[in-house]
């Protein structure tokens, strides 16, 4: 038997998905005017067309131009924010980091250089230079 219209007991349209009649129409798909739930466009949350998007799922951000959903990478030194869907910066001096549940957790990297010249045991051969990169993790 195919369902093509939904009603409750009072009358009140519901919408149909995937052959189910439903009070409200799914996360990630959105109603027609056929009372029929669609789904939203990829990585889409909320919307309110097979094209335009409100709401992007997590790990995704809206561009605001096209209203489509792109996911979000952060750079170098930039860590994502889970409550706003965007990238923050690390704490200064700072390659990268991560996000903990409570406070963000850093890794500061710090390099010490030392520069040696002739006539250091190390050196091949006159006038070179040679650079000792040591570098600790906190």
């Amino acid at each position: 038997m195919l369902i093509s219209i939904c009603l409750d007991k009072h009358g009140r349209e519901w919408f149909l998905y995937w052959g189910e009649c439903r009070e409200s129409c799914p996360t990630g798909h959105y109603p027609d005017e056929d009372h029929t739930c669609r789904p939203c466009p990829d990585n889409c949350e909320l919307c309110h067309s097979s094209h335009v998007c409100t709401r992007c799922r997590r790990g995704y951000f809206l561009v605001p131009s096209n209203r489509t959903c792109r996911k979000l990478e952060c750079g170098q030194g930039e860590v994502q924010d889970p409550d706003y869907e965007e990238c923050m910066p690390c704490e200064e001096g700072c390659l990268g980091c991560s996000l903990g549940t409570s406070s963000p957790f850093f890794l500061r990297v710090e390099i010490t250089v030392s520069f040696f010249t002739h006539p250091h045991p190390v050196i091949p051969s006159t006038g070179t230079l040679v650079i000792v990169v040591t570098i600790s993790i906190h």
